[in-house]
């Protein structure tokens, strides 16, 4: 949307901000059943800027005109200017990868995490219309501004390590970069300016649009093809990658959700807070590079479970009640069978036999259903185990694909 004009330096400057994320927390996936079974379960002019160290900067025009960080022809883009400051501080990283609690501590220079901090955000237009891609160099600026290099190279180095660590394949790595930052907390301030990679490690939250940026950007520099998915009417970001068989709405891209732990292509868009129902706008951001994931058809694999088992759930749930019902007739029908017997004490033999009879033909077929409904309960409930094992485990493909094939070979029959 357009954030204001103004005068700046006697240079008219149309000034734009991407909207803040509306944020897309989802909820677990999970199925019940009935009692009888288990629970499934506006820009403005620009004089001086105020260190945190307490000094001020006054930018020339150069510096806000015509820098190469900032300005691209006639339109000027976010960009970090360092302060003074020479330290360096530690961040630690904690995430949940395959089951497991993972931890990294990153370096970032005090100097460049001050100067992300109070860059200016919004961009500007020097001729007062804005170029058709402004909102790709956009991103660009935020994601490639030289000033994070550095950072950057922190961050994989400690990536890399705790993947060789664990004998990660290229698939399972990517994965592990997303579960990084889908564990980041979620910023949910909407009006917030955008931050730079740098600024959400180094906050430790951030919203769709900042947590995209910073694992395109850390995707991007590992080689992977990476793009941005813009949802402009629902105002909400994603990371797109290549992957084969899992094309998200003709865009050429496999979406990631970073808001939420979420598998690679499996964002469980039913449960979303916010429902995505347009196709979204990619923005490539790594060039050429080549790396693909290739482990779609356990994505699909496990897809294809879910809905069978949740097809499955609803039919049986059906066959169940009645079920139920039956076993609660039956057990009403013997105890009054079991009330005729005691009442007719003393009666004749034969009234009293006839009786008995009757009493334990009714407790017969209330056994007879209740193990109806045991092997039911048992057989919808293994369905629902894995259901719920699946939606639970978002971080966690390779595992999950071994366990819920090992449990379908253990399904019990109706």
């Amino acid at each position: 949307m357009y954030n204001g004009a103004g005068s700046l330096f006697y240079i008219l400057l149309l000034g734009m901000v991407l909207p803040s994320c509306a944020g897309r927390t989802s909820e677990t996936d999970s199925l019940q059943t009935t009692s009888t079974a288990s629970e499934f379960s506006s820009a403005q002019p620009i004089t001086s800027r105020e260190l945190s160290d307490g000094t001020s900067v006054k930018p020339s025009d150069k510096d806000l005109i015509t820098s190469d960080s900032i300005s691209r022809d006639s339109t000027i883009y976010p960009g970090i200017m360092p302060s003074s400051k020479k330290r360096s501080s530690r961040f630690d990283i904690g995430f949940e990868f395959e089951d497991t609690k993972q931890k990294i501590s990153v370096t970032i220079s005090d100097a460049v995490l001050d100067g992300a901090r109070r860059a200016v955000k919004d961009a500007f237009s020097k001729t007062g219309e804005m170029p058709d891609d402004w909102e790709e160099q956009y991103d660009l600026a935020l994601i490639d501004d030289p000033a994070q290099d550095s950072f950057y190279k922190s961050v994989l180095e400690k990536t890399r390590l705790l993947g060789k660590k664990l004998n990660l394949d290229e698939n399972r790595y990517l994965e592990m970069l997303g579960a990084l930052v889908q564990h980041i907390p979620y910023d949910s301030q909407s009006e917030r300016d955008a931050r730079f990679p740098v600024e959400t490690v180094g906050d430790n939250k951030g919203d769709c649009d900042d947590r995209s940026r910073l694992l395109a950007a850390l995707l991007s520099r590992e080689g992977y093809a990476a793009a941005l998915l813009h949802f402009d009417k629902e105002n909400h970001m994603a990371v797109g990658i290549k992957a084969d068989g899992l094309e998200y709405r003709g865009t050429g891209w496999t979406i990631i959700e970073t808001t939420s732990p979420s598998m690679v292509g499996f964002p469980f868009e039913e449960n979303a807070l916010v429902k995505l129902s347009t196709t979204p706008v990619a923005v490539s951001v790594s060039g050429s590079n080549t790396k693909v994931f290739t482990a779609a058809d356990d994505i699909i694999f496990l897809k294809k479970t879910m809905d069978d088992m949740k097809k499955e759930r609803q039919k049986v749930s059906l066959s169940l009640e009645k079920i139920n019902r039956s076993v609660e007739q039956k057990k009403q029908e013997s105890s009054r069978y079991a009330a005729d017997v005691k009442n007719l004490k003393g009666h004749p033999a034969s009234e009293v036999n006839k009786a008995i009879d009757a009493y334990n033909l009714s407790v017969r077929e209330f056994n007879t259903l209740v193990v109806k409904q045991k092997t039911l309960a048992e057989y919808l409930n293994a369905r629902i185990e894995i259901f719920n094992y699946i939606s639970r485990h978002q971080s966690s493909r390779y595992p999950t694909v071994k366990w819920v094939r090992s449990r379908l070979e253990k399904l019990p029959k109706k």
